[in-house]
């Protein structure tokens, strides 16, 4: 088995996990009102840019911006956590990975994040 060496967290993200699963919707699909959290965390963190992908709404081509994320291991994320770094805030993209395994379990955690417009 291959040894996970962790990249150095070497920034300050917030961590918001939603209030409730269930998001309230307007009558077009789209959020309604602004979200709440039940819980905040800073943590350290270290943050690597995906290759920008391009996506289609309503016949346009919009570009998505994706980053990974690297945190300490914590058992109270939400898969739908929100992260926030500096002025942008980013909506997690599944569940986060477990990394480095060690006396049982992991160590660290990857978050596969898109920058919300």
């Amino acid at each position: 088995m291959q040894h996970y060496k962790p990249p150095p967290l070497n920034r300050r993200i917030v961590l918001r996990n939603p209030a409730s699963a269930v998001v309230q919707r307007n009558q077009y699909g789209g959020q309604a009102g602004e979200p709440t959290y039940s819980e905040e965390w800073t943590v350290w963190a270290h943050r690597a840019d995906l290759a920008p992908q391009d996506s289609y709404e309503d016949g346009a081509t919009v570009e998505l911006v994706r980053s990974r994320f690297t945190i300490r291991y914590r058992g109270d994320l939400s898969p739908d956590v929100e992260i926030v770094d500096g002025a942008t805030v980013f909506g997690s993209v599944g569940q986060p990975l477990e990394r480095g395994v060690r006396g049982g379990g992991a160590t660290h955690l990857q978050i596969i994040a898109e920058a919300r417009a």
